[in-house]
This record gives C-alpha cells, structure tokens and sequence, in this order.
C-alpha cells in the first residue's frame, strides 16, 4: 500500500495540461518508473520496452561448431567492457564452478536435471552447452527482458522462465541435480534464508547447490582495491559503514550495504552461515575467490 500511494503522489505532481499533451512521454517514465521498482511489476521486472516482440519456434539444436550470440551491453551484469571479456569472465567462472563440483563429487550425468538461478543473459549458461546435449538445463530469473532475449536466442539447447521477487520458482520438489546461483545471494538483503528453502525444496536428495557470497576473505580484497579499480566504490563504502557500525573490526553474522533495488551488496560470515544454512545443507567446500572476488560455497541437500 505504501508503493501505491507513493505512486499516486508521484503520478499527481503532473500539471492537468502536461497529462494531456504529453501523454506518450508520461506513459514511457510511468513504463521507467514500474520497471525500476518490481513490487510495482507483480514482482518482477518487466519487458516494458518492448511493446511488440517474437519468441521464435523451437527448431534443431546448432552445431556445437557455431558460436552462440552474444546479448546486448544492457542485459550484461558484471560490468564486462567487450563482448570478448563477456564470452571470456563466463567461461572462466564456469571453468571454476566444474572444478569445485567436481572435487565435492558431482558429475554431469546424462539425464541431469540443473537450474541456473539468476541467469540474467545467460552469460555462465551458454558454457553449459555440452551438457545440454544430454541433460535439461534451465535458467531463471526476475528480469523478463534478459529471458525473453535468451528465449530467442540461446533456447534450443537451454529452456528459460522468468520468475518474480516472490522466493517461489515454478518447478516440482526434488527436480534438480544442480542449482547454481553466482553472484545472486550476495545481493539478496532480504528473504535469502526463504530462498534457501525454496532451492533446497526443489532439489532432489543428495543434489548440490554451488553459491557464491562476500565473506570475510572478500572484503579484505575489496579493501585492497586501488583507487582506479572499478570497484573502489565498494571499498568506500566498505569504510564508510565499517566507521559508523564497527563491523569490520568487530564480529557479525551478516550486513548489507547500498540496499537498492539495483546494486545492493550483502556480506556474510562463513561461520554464520555454518549455523544457519547448515541447517538446511550439508556444507561441502568453501573456496574464495571462485567468483571474482566472491567465495563459492557447495550445498548437498541430505538424503
């Protein structure tokens, strides 16, 4: 109720006359306005740019041999500059995921069943490639104009959905062999211990889940950025919250800092999360620097 009427204020400081003669200009900052903020979206965010688009009919899968299109700069998310970096970072951090897995006991047995939750563009998802030729792989994500491009563009192999705010997903109990989320819960401020239910509720027994968080091992190569890093604005902040709450000098289970809709960072201890999700999985690995500078944790739901 709160959005709504704030809305209703924002909607009102029109003039009448401006409401009439610029109608198409109003409709394009309202379509602005709905897709920054997902509780306006039914939970998600739209596809509001696109008044006419075309999902394509499933055909052949390519040859292994083509290379797969690569999505526009807008759907990329880890501030990649080429689209040799984008093709490259996905590679890499696939390359570390298999290594990981593969040390705590999973294999990518024909038949497999494996959800990429926040698959955005789908930049880790294409690395999957070979896979899809024998196992059902899915991406997920809020963001409908990155799954309606990967629909179009990367499904054969893959199958997309696009999912909402709500820490529900749209899958049977006990589906999935493989849920992997990199870079999501070190953004998720809110609900994560729901979402960890939720994940944990559709994997099967025995089934791995590989995240990746901010932990203490992050921070302090946050704060070893120098200032021409693209990323130096963690570092201030880092400072900036560590100076009013003594957090980093002291313990904490968990923090955010910057929570918004768009660029929220969230910080964990791993022994906290030992406490607490460790109730819910069996904590398998813990390996930093597996995601840029995030730690990746593998999950293997009990049987």
């Amino acid at each position: 109720m709160a959005v709504s009427k704030r809305t209703l204020r924002w909607l009102l400081k029109f003039p009448a006359e401006a409401l009439l003669t610029s109608s198409t200009t109003l409709r394009k900052r309202i379509d602005a306005r709905v897709e920054a903020n997902s509780r306006l979206a039914a939970k998600y965010y739209p596809s509001a740019r696109q008044r006419s688009y075309l999902v394509p009919a499933a055909g052949p899968d390519r040859p292994y041999s083509v290379q797969l299109p690569v999505p526009p700069p807008e759907l990329w998310i880890c501030r990649e500059r080429t689209d040799d970096e984008y093709i490259s970072t996905g590679r890499e951090h696939v390359e570390a995921m298999r290594r990981i897995l593969a040390a705590a006991g999973f294999a990518f047995e024909d038949g497999s069943r494996v959800l990429d939750f926040g698959c955005a563009g789908g930049r880790m998802i294409r690395w999957l490639r070979y896979e899809a030729e024998r196992c059902e792989i899915w991406g997920a994500d809020i963001q409908a104009r990155s799954i309606l491009w990967c629909q179009q563009n990367l499904s054969p192999p893959f199958h997309f959905v696009t999912t909402t705010t709500f820490p529900h997903l749209p899958f049977p109990d006990n589906y999935f062999h493989l849920i992997y989320a990199a870079g999501v819960f070190s953004q998720f401020a809110d609900l994560a211990e729901t979402w960890m239910l939720e994940l944990r509720r559709i994997l099967l027994p025995g089934g791995r889940l590989y995240v990746t968080i901010n932990d203490r091992h992050s921070i302090d190569l946050i704060l070893d950025f120098p200032e021409h890093h693209r990323l130096h604005y963690l570092k201030e902040l880092l400072l900036a919250f560590d100076e009013k709450t003594g957090c980093l000098r002291g313990g904490f289970g968990m923090f955010t800092v910057r929570r918004t809709l768009r660029d929220t960072h969230v910080f964990y201890d791993v022994d906290h999360l030992r406490r607490t999700w460790g109730r819910l999985f069996r904590l398998q690995s813990v390996t930093p620097e597996a995601y840029l500078f995030q730690t990746a944790l593998v999950l293997e739901k009990p049987a």
